[in-house]
């Protein structure tokens, strides 16, 4: 299990530049801020959002 920012209750967002992301774990965001907001490549957005549907992300 991945938790790349797992326990972050600060994190206000997340910006990725990459566009070849294929994985994310299931608890790579867990327990951060309902409010937490990941920025993504106009590109990806719909490729992401569905990737991180199961992170535990509230926006995307």
């Amino acid at each position: 299990k991945t938790r790349a920012f797992y326990g972050c209750s600060k994190l206000k967002s997340v910006k990725i530049s990459s566009s070849k992301i294929k994985t994310a774990g299931s608890q790579c965001f867990g327990k951060i801020s309902s409010k937490a907001v990941v920025k993504a490549p106009a590109k990806k957005a719909a490729a992401y959002k569905k990737l991180f549907k199961y992170s535990r992300i509230q926006k995307a």
